[in-house]
């Protein structure tokens, strides 16, 4: 990975917990955590994360603090040693 990759990667875990934990705007959430734009910060949360900030944020406001206390990775990348279904994982905001 590199240093660039960290940097975003990084930001968007830091803006993923802001999008749960605030009711700010997404554009104030992408310029807090070092995003030109919206648009910039949408294209990359979506790589990252499999889905738009405003749908990450829709899906942990209506199912409250289960989706953040839930045992997944939120980013769409495998890692190797990955459980098997049904086993506990940890989660990457945690």
């Amino acid at each position: 990975m590199s240093a660039q990759e960290f940097l975003v990667r990084t930001r968007i875990q830091a803006a993923s917990q802001a999008l749960i934990e605030t009711n700010a705007a997404i554009a104030d959430i992408a310029i807090m955590h070092g995003f030109c734009d919206q648009s910039a910060f949408t294209r990359q949360f979506s790589r990252h994360v499999g889905e738009t900030p405003r749908v990450f944020r829709q899906k942990r406001i209506r199912f409250g603090n289960e989706a953040r206390t839930a045992q997944r990775p939120i980013f769409n990348k495998k890692c190797p040693d990955s459980p098997r279904r049904g086993e506990a994982r940890s989660s990457f905001l945690e």
